[in-house]
């Protein structure tokens, strides 16, 4: 491999790597929203079937 090759892939691996770091920073901060939410869809869900006791 030449230098350039070298070069060309450590950009696309760091660029990358920013790109990632950037999504997971903007996705962490409501992952807690995210999961009340998701545990409140489950518990209404359900809610009729344990009302009516339907299985």
């Amino acid at each position: 491999m030449n230098k350039f090759t070298v070069w060309i892939t450590a950009v696309v691996i760091l660029f990358t790597l920013a790109q990632i770091y950037q999504w997971m920073r903007s996705f962490l901060l409501p992952l807690p929203i995210y999961v009340l939410a998701g545990a409140f869809l489950a518990i209404a869900s359900n809610l009729p079937k344990r009302i009516h006791g339907d299985e």
